[in-house]
């Protein structure tokens, strides 16, 4: 697989002659299996390991808002702990399946979809910066 060295976590190339290996490779577990996306149903693709040892990719971790990426440097481990259950619950419009959290449209037209195949369809994606929390609530008088 081939990976951009900063988006998936690689803060040192391997010395020369070495290969580089995917985390999911290094790991050994479900070598000959292959692995589903926590986040996802899509098979193949570069993968992270989560902290209760699943896999998602590192791009449906980006994306959804509630995943946690403990290890900036390494992209990894990934924290899906906050993710509501509704989003696990929600069926993807582009591929009908309940498998995976979905996103939902900001356009508000009700629908939902998960993020690769929201990119892979060529649905229009924007990232948006938190907003920032009320300053009302905080603790400094």
């Amino acid at each position: 697989i081939e990976v951009h060295q900063t988006c998936y976590g690689v803060p040192q190339l391997p010395p020369k002659g070495e290969l580089w290996i995917c985390d999911r490779c290094k790991s050994r577990k479900n070598r000959v299996k292959p692995v589903s996306c926590a986040l996802c149903p899509r098979r193949g693709g570069a993968f992270k390991p989560t902290i209760d040892h699943k896999w998602v990719h590192v791009t449906c971790a980006c994306w959804i808002p509630e995943a946690k990426i403990l290890d900036f440097q390494n992209m990894a481990p990934i924290d899906l702990t906050d993710i509501p259950k509704s989003r696990f619950h929600q069926k993807c419009y582009i591929c009908q399946q309940r498998q995976g959290a979905c996103l939902d449209c900001s356009a508000e037209c009700g629908k939902t979809f998960h993020v690769l195949c929201g990119l892979l369809s060529g649905a229009y994606m924007q990232a948006r910066s938190p907003q920032p929390e009320d300053n009302n609530n905080n603790n400094n008088t």
